[in-house]
This record gives structure tokens, sequence and C-alpha cells, in this order.
């Protein structure tokens, strides 16, 4: 049985038992409330009976007063007769209507008291006539003494009857009264034997049960084997078995909080208030080598370094006196002598009076904390000595921090610029507030480097190269900036621009007007030369033939570096390309007795093809003076994706490793002969990797000293 049905049968039995005595006693209640109102209303009808006869039977001897006398005083109780007994009358025939015998009596009453009032009007009524002898005669003929004797013996018959009645129900009255007084003390003593009994069902049924829970409690605490499972299905037993499910989930909880210990990294002890260990995990064995029955026992100062031990136990006595948990660092002294830096979590249990530790080894984090201390001090020795000014700017355009770099280059002090808005170094107009102005700088200059004129301190400008980056720090977002002042470089500019002007005006003009006259001269226009002038006048207009190559290879470059090179883009055949390429270095192949053959696909490309053939034609003439005789150039054309590749394979001495990245700069060559030799410049490819770019695409050399080359380029293929 559920307790909660045990509990509504120890609180139903006695509440039916209570509801059944009240009732039965409400119903005697009733009986004898009802005996007792037909007392009292047996009571009343005798009163009324009396109030009745007494008022008629004064009637005569007040009238006969009235006639000696003719004193009105003596017909008060004529009056009252004859107003209030006939409703006296009434009120008492409605009071027995019950009762038929009672109600004749009171009818024949009725009848004797109209005939006496009848008799009293007549009488009345003679002496005010002033008849006294015929009043006087009436009464003394006995008529009222007749009718008030009859009267009196009705009403004596009424009130005998009416005492019969009464005297029954007083007997009924004392018995209802008796039956209550037996269900009041029967009722009474039910309750108090049914609430020993279902007190005693209750406490054998329950108490016993919750008293071997609470052992189970007890037992639960201590660490010992409960009780075995209560039986039955009430709440107590559910209780019970929710308790040893509780115990089982402790225990293996436990056991794994006991593997956890044991199996854990980090050094997890406990000491004694008296400083002492008194449990130490197998974690010990690894992080300090030690036993944990070699520490068990002894001080927790035993594996402190001794440089640390003062300020570890200053550090135990803060957290036992403050009675709460931190966390501190020292250094402990390993078995093998070796020392570890520790990281320590201690909690203070008053309960226990114990100091609860886990110790965790942080000598690796020692190790890169200070590498990053390291890298942090070369970082900032780097910025410092960096050759251009760096800033660092916070959000709301605020400087944050500057290097010596950027004081020298504003000539202001670092105090002077830290905290002070980015717009004092940089002239912005029509902006006032810092983040306006940071703005309209990072759109000239976020993450591309971007000319601008910056202020120094005497309000003196000059041209700085500016580039900004963002960057996210824990104080919040930040803005890198570098600061490099380009004056030097303008002047450079400007020196170059007047020394392409001079190249331009002041020498090829006389190189070509040189060239023309000697090729003149060749051609027998002056005319026949000997043998020895013709040699050296050969020379000479091959020379100036090669320097106004370099002349006019170094204003293309210029252009191509100055963004000047007008390149006129249209779709282009991929074989076009190539035959104008064969075409042109067709006959310096055939005198270098190299052959040239092709592998391509059909394509087309969208470029300046004129610049194309230049590229392609520069390609394939390095290919043919540094390829042996009778050897191959291959020029091959493939398709990748989103690109048309063009290859120019030779076969000839190769480019040693230290060259292949340096072979496009300007002036670079693999060998210093090969201007002579050669005849080249040292421009073609740096004019081919300009070209090249421009159209979008990349260029490149595979080679390999003794193997040959691959000079290959890339175009976007235009489908």
């Amino acid at each position: 049985m559920k307790t909660w049905q045990k509990g509504v049968i120890l609180v139903a039995v006695p509440m039916a038992l209570q509801l059944t005595f009240v009732v039965l006693l409400a119903v005697l209640l009733n009986k004898a409330e009802f005996e007792a109102m037909q007392e009292i209303h047996s009571k009343t009808i005798v009163s009324m009976s009396q109030r009745i006869g007494s008022r008629l039977s004064r009637v005569p001897s007040d009238l006969a007063l009235f006639a000696v006398s003719k004193d009105s005083n003596y017909l008060h109780a004529f009056n009252d007769a004859l107003t209030t007994v006939p409703d006296s009358l009434r009120g008492l025939k409605a009071m027995v209507s019950h009762d038929a015998s009672q109600t004749q009596t009171v009818e024949r009453v009725e009848k004797l008291s109209q005939e006496l009032i009848s008799l009293a009007t007549q009488t009345k009524r003679l002496i005010e006539d002033d008849h006294i002898d015929q009043a006087l005669s009436t009464f003394k003929s006995g008529k009222y003494s007749q009718l008030l004797s009859s009267l009196d013996n009705e009403l004596k018959t009424f009130r005998l009857d009416d005492a019969k009645e009464r005297k029954g129900k007083a007997d009924i009255l004392y018995k209802v009264r008796e039956e209550l007084k037996a269900a009041v003390a029967a009722g009474v003593a039910l309750s108090i034997l049914t609430g020993i009994l279902l007190s005693i069902f209750f406490a054998r049924g329950i108490t016993r049960r919750l008293g071997v829970l609470t052992d189970n409690s007890v037992r639960l605490a201590y660490g010992d084997a409960l009780n075995p499972i209560i039986s039955g299905n009430d709440e107590i037993a559910e209780l019970d078995r929710v308790f040893h499910d509780m115990a089982n989930q402790l225990a293996e909880s436990t056991r794994k909080q006991r593997a956890v210990i044991e199996n854990a990294m980090d050094v997890i002890c406990s000491v004694y208030q008296d400083g002492n260990f008194v449990a130490v995990n197998p974690a010990a064995v690894k992080v300090w080598g030690y036993n944990p029955d070699e520490l068990l026992g002894k001080n927790i100062t035993a594996p402190i370094f001794s440089d640390d031990i003062t300020e570890t136990l200053n550090t135990i006595k803060d957290i036992m006196v403050g009675k709460s948990a931190m966390t501190f660092e020292n250094r402990v002294m390993r078995k093998d002598g070796t020392v570890v830096n520790m990281l320590w979590s201690a909690h203070w249990s008053e309960r226990e009076r114990s100091l609860f530790c886990v110790a965790h080894d942080i000598t690796e984090r020692k190790k890169y904390e200070e590498q990053l201390k390291r890298s942090e001090s070369r970082t900032r020795t780097v910025i410092e000595k960096m050759p251009v000014g760096v800033v660092t700017i916070t959000e709301s355009g605020v400087i944050d921090s500057v290097n010596p770099r950027t004081e020298s280059l504003f000539s202001y002090g670092q105090e002077e610029l830290i905290g002070k808005p980015i717009s004092q170094l940089f002239e912005v107009p029509d902006c006032q507030q810092p983040e306006l102005v940071l703005a309209a700088l990072m759109d000239k200059a976020y993450e591309k480097p971007s000319e601008l004129e910056a202020r120094r301190q005497d309000n003196s400008t000059f041209p700085a190269e500016v580039a900004f980056t963002k960057y996210l720090t824990d104080e919040g977002l930040r803005y890198l900036s570098t600061i490099e002042d380009v004056t030097e470089q303008h002047e450079i500019a400007r020196i170059k621009k007047e020394f392409v002007a001079m190249i331009t005006h002041d020498l090829r003009t006389p190189l070509t007007s040189i060239r023309g006259s000697l090729q003149l001269a060749l051609s027998g226009g002056a005319g026949e030369l000997n043998p020895a002038v013709t040699k050296l006048v050969t020379i000479a207009e091959r020379n100036s033939t090669r320097l106004l190559k370099l002349v006019n290879e170094l204003l293309e470059l210029e252009k191509l570096e100055a963004g000047k090179l007008d390149i006129l883009p249209e779709i282009v055949s991929v074989n076009l390309l190539i035959e104008q390429s064969i075409e042109s270095v067709k006959s310096f192949a055939t005198q270098s007795n190299v052959k040239l053959e092709t592998q391509i696909c059909d394509g087309t490309v969208t470029a300046d093809g004129d610049r194309i053939v230049q590229v392609l034609v520069n390609l394939l003439s390095n290919a043919v003076k540094f390829s042996p005789k009778e050897s191959t150039i291959t020029i091959n054309v493939v398709r990748i994706p989103n690109w048309l590749e063009f290859r120019i394979i030779d076969q000839g001495r190769g480019i040693p490793a230290a060259y292949r990245t340096t072979v496009f700069e300007k002036f670079k060559q693999v060998e210093h002969g090969d201007a002579t030799k050669k005849g080249g410049t040292g421009l073609g490819l740096p004019i081919c990797k300009g070209i090249v770019e421009q159209h979008g695409g990349v260029i490149s050399v595979d080679s390999e000293e003794g193997k040959g080359s691959t000079f290959w380029f890339r175009l976007p293929d235009a489908g």
C-alpha cells in the first residue's frame, strides 16, 4: 500500500467516524429540540387557557359592581373579555389544531364564552338603561354560575389532557437526552480507540521503515554497507530504492574520481594543518620523481626549491587565515636534482583542517613565456631600428605608439605624439575629427602604399609613402602605419627623367645619324673602300647598331616601368603570333644552323599582337644564340585552365640555379662574356617580363644546367 493511501486511511477513517457521530448527534439534537418545543407549546396552551378562564370569570362580578355603583371603571374586565377572548380562542384553536379532542374542547369553550359574553352584553345594556332590577334578577337566576361552571369544567378537562400529553413528552425528552449522552460517550470512546489503532498501524508501517532510511543515511556518511532494500511499493520503499541507487552512483562517482586523481597528469595532494602531506596521487612520480609513499608524513617544504620555501609558507598561511582558495607559483626540486616550475591551486577546508592542492607543471610554459619575451624584445628592437616610421593608431584615430624613426621624420618627441590625433602628422583637407581623418587615410592607403603629404613639427611638409593595415589586440582594434620619406626618391626620379630626356635627344639622334653614315659607306655610297677600311667600318657599324639598340631598349624599359608603354589589345590567333615570330628569326636560325619546330594548339588571346610577337622574337633569338649547331628549338603552346601557355624549349647550356631568379632583372646575364660574344644587352628579358605582366600574364623559366632551358609565359585564354 502506498504511503499516500495509508495517509488517506489515517485521515478518512476518523473523518468517517466523526461524520457518522455528527450525523447521529444532529438527529438526536433535532429530536430533543423538537420535544423541547412541544413542551413549550403545551405550556403556552395551558397559559392561554388559564388567561381565557380568568378573564371570563371576572365578567359577572365586575358587571354587578357596575350595576351598584354605575362606575364605568368596572367595565374593564368586560371590555377586555369582549376584545381579547375571541382572539385568544382563535389562537388556542390554531395551536391545538393537530389534536381533534382538544380542538372539540376549545370549540365548546368558544361556544360557552360567546354565550357568557352575550349574556353580559344584555346585562350591561339593562344596567345602562337603568333596569337595575332586571339586571340583578339575571345575576340571581344562576345563569352566570351555570355558564362559568361549565366553562371551568371544559378548561379543566382541556388542561388535564394537555398535562397527560406533556408528561408523555417529558418522558420522551428525558429519553432523548439520555440517548444523546450515550452517543457522545460512545463517539469519544470510538474516536480514541480508532486513533490508537491507526497510530499503531501507521507507526508499524512507516516509522520503522523511516528508521531504516535514517540508519542508511548514517551508513552512507561513514561509507558502510547499506541495509537491504525495503520491500513494498509505497513511497518509502521507492525512496529507499532511490537511496540505494544514489549510493551506487556515489560509489561509482567516487571510483571515477579516484581513477581521475590516480591517473591525473598533475600532482593532487592534501596537506594537514601542521604542513605534512596526508595524501599524494601517483602523478608525483612523473612530475617530481617521488613515490607518494616517500612524501606522506613529510612537510610540504620537502620538495620545494630552497629559495622559494619562505614565500610558499607565507602564501599557505594567507590561505589558511583567509579560509579561501588561491593560486601561486614556485619551483620544486625533483628527486634527480632538476628543478621544475609549478603552478599551485590551493583550497583550505576548515572542516577537514586540511589544504587541498593541485600542482601543475608549467616548466614548458615558462620556457615559452621567456621565448615570447625575447621575441617581443627582438620585435621591439626591429621596430625601433627600422629605417621607416612605424605608428600604431587606435580606432578613434589617436596615436598609440611610435618608433624612433617616426620621431626623427617629424621632429617630435615620443611624448609629444602619443595621445595626439593622427591629423597632426598628415595633411587631410576638410577633416577635423580624428575618426574622419583616419577613415580618409585608410581610403587612400589601406594595405597599399600611397603617397601622402606629411607635416613636421615646424609645419614644413615632405612627401611620404604611407601604408596602413589593421590588427586586433587585447585592448581592441588597432591600425599600423609605415611611413617612408620619399623626398630622395623624388629627386632620383627627377634625375632619371632628365637622363632619359638626354638619351632621347642627345644620344639616340646622333647614334642614328652615325649608323646611317656607316651603312652608307659600307654600301659604297662614298666610294669604294679598301678591305682594311671596310673591316673597321663594319665593326663601327655593328657597335653603333648595338649601342642604338641598347638606347632603344632603355627607353622602352623606362616606359614599361612608368606604365606608359602603349598596349592595344585585340583578339589575336595563336597561330598568327607564332608564324610572325618564326618569320622574324628564321634567317638568324638558319645562319646558326638551328632548326625550329612547333607544337601548338588552336586558340586566341586578347593582346597587343606586336608586343607579344616582340616577346616571342626575343625569347626565340636568345634560344638560337645559346643553342648548339644542329639542335632543335621547339615552340609549344598548350591550353591549361583559363590560360594559354607559350613555351620556348631549347637544347642549350641551361641556366645555373643561382641565376634563374635574376635573369629577368636589368643587365643581368649568366656569364659576363655573353654581352661581347653573343651581342646581348641584358634588357631583353626584363622588357619581356614587363610586356607579359601588363597583359595580366606571368613569365618564368625552367632549366637545368647542361640540359637546356624552357622559357614560358602565360596569357589569359580568350576562348
